[in-house]
């Protein structure tokens, strides 16, 4: 809305754009005159229409800005891998982590030679038919592979006669499963324990490394403790619970649904207590029997490595939501470990 004068708003030009003003109210109320008068007073109205659309498209126009990406403080390659140390020790693996023609050409001569030119994603073909294909095959280059391959990610399979399980021990399950059907429905799938294990003389695995690694530089950076400020700031927001010696925290920043942070000096027997108490609250207050957790512990090595960024007794649970459902089919090895990085 435009005010005159004698509206709401007044705003007081300066002398020079008063008089600008003023002459083209004159020549716009005169009545008609001189067509020289009329043409002059046109043109500087149109001259000034243009210098004021030139400025706004200049203004609002966006600038280049200059991005300034900081420099990586520290790269963690073999921490977050799992088959790329092993693809880059095969026979002519450059050509293969970089995609190219030769690299397809390279994995279709591994597939021809070393696996009879057959595939599958079903495991139970992978470990029943195209591991041992592998393992038998006479190319030099294929046993070459193998043996690197059973050096770092050989799976010992152990057999045994039928489980016998003691009765009582028995009763004592189904009293734990109480009746409730969706344990018996996703029993064989859900139920039952497994353990990732990772050791190292003188560093943590994925997230676990890059934990460690980032509450050295807090620590380089304001002189105090990662974990002890990580302890006040929820503690300050009625977040942290004490039990004993150890702290646990409903993670603000979690990789998952009702994550939890279990802090100890060491795996103390109230350490372990703490976290089997939040098992009973996962089961009977949030009804979520399906979860994952991860440790790390001091490290006990001697070296400067070993040394520098040492981690508390920590543990990380979180809720894997729906057993049910497809998405629920993870574990902490994909949570909190390890990255899978195929190229």
């Amino acid at each position: 809305m435009i005010y005159t004068s004698g509206g709401p708003f007044r705003f007081l030009w300066p002398v020079g754009r008063q008089q600008t003003r003023e002459k083209v109210r004159r020549a716009v109320l005169l009545p008609p005159g001189s067509m020289k008068e009329c043409l002059r007073v046109a043109v500087a109205a149109v001259a000034a229409l243009g210098i004021i659309y030139l400025l706004y498209q200049y203004l609002a126009a966006p600038r280049a800005f200059t991005v300034v990406h900081p420099p990586v403080l520290h790269v963690l390659r073999e921490e977050y891998s799992v088959w790329p140390p092993f693809i880059g020790r095969l026979p002519h693996s450059q050509h293969y982590i970089v995609p190219s023609p030769s690299s397809c050409l390279l994995q279709e001569w591994y597939t021809s030679e070393c696996f009879d030119s057959r595939t599958s994603e079903d495991l139970v073909e992978i470990f029943g038919s195209l591991i041992p294909t592998w393992a038998e095959s006479p190319h030099l280059e294929c046993q070459e592979s193998y043996s690197r391959f059973q050096e770092l990610y050989e799976v010992h399979q152990r057999t045994s006669g039928p489980l016998e399980m003691p009765s009582s021990f028995a009763e004592k399950v189904r009293g734990w499963l109480g009746g409730d059907e969706m344990f018996r429905e996703k029993v064989d799938k859900q139920i039952h324990p497994h353990i990732h294990m990772m050791l190292a003389p003188d560093h943590y695995y994925g997230s676990m490394e890059g934990l460690r690694t980032a509450a050295q530089a807090y620590y380089r950076s304001t002189g105090r403790n990662y974990f002890s400020s990580l302890v006040t700031i929820h503690d300050t927001l009625g977040l942290a619970v004490e039990y004993g010696d150890a702290v646990a925290l409903s993670s603000l920043g979690g990789k998952g649904d009702l994550e939890v942070v279990f802090l100890c000096d060491y795996p103390s027997k109230d350490f372990f207590s703490l976290i089997y108490f939040t098992v009973q609250a996962y089961h009977d207050t949030f009804r979520q029997p399906c979860k994952s957790l991860a440790g790390a512990w001091p490290a006990l090595g001697t070296t400067r490595n070993a040394s520098v960024g040492r981690l508390p007794a920590i543990a990380r649970m979180v809720s894997r939501g729906d057993c049910s459902s497809l998405r629920a089919d993870f574990s902490t090895f994909e949570i909190f470990q390890v990255i899978l990085l195929s190229f």
